[in-house]
């Protein structure tokens, strides 16, 4: 400003002022997605038992329930597959562009979405 260079003082508060707002903004929307992405979960599930499908809400959902999820639906709670095979979108959490194959033994995740297949799977804990 001193040595009268107004046109590039200007120019660099405002792109100063440009790149704090881009960055406020970024950071606003990702801690918005991160929260909703926590918080969705169904308002009931399907548990299996006496070999008969259940509707429950999702609060009284245990850990020693038998869930079962069928394609197009949100996975409720963490847990592990016992039977089944399912194509699941998981890039909401992990960033993966391509859906992970699972079948019985391995981890699902809370709020993941099923999108082919039908899976069984036991929460490992609950905590809400």
């Amino acid at each position: 400003m001193l040595s009268r260079y107004w046109f590039a003082g200007s120019l660099g508060l405002f792109l100063v002022s440009l790149y704090r707002k881009v960055l406020s903004k970024t950071k606003e929307i990702s801690q918005t997605k991160l929260i909703d992405v926590f918080c969705r979960h169904p308002r009931s599930v399907w548990i299996m038992a006496d070999d008969t499908e259940i509707e429950i809400p999702f609060e009284q959902l245990q850990a020693g329930n038998v869930v079962v999820v069928n394609a197009g639906k949100i996975i409720p709670a963490d847990g592990v597959i016992i039977k089944g095979i399912a194509s699941i979108d998981q890039q909401a959490l992990t960033g993966e562009s391509q859906p992970a194959e699972k079948d019985a033994g391995e981890q699902v995740f809370a709020s993941t979405v099923i999108l082919s297949g039908r899976v069984c799977w036991k929460p490992r804990r609950l905590s809400w």
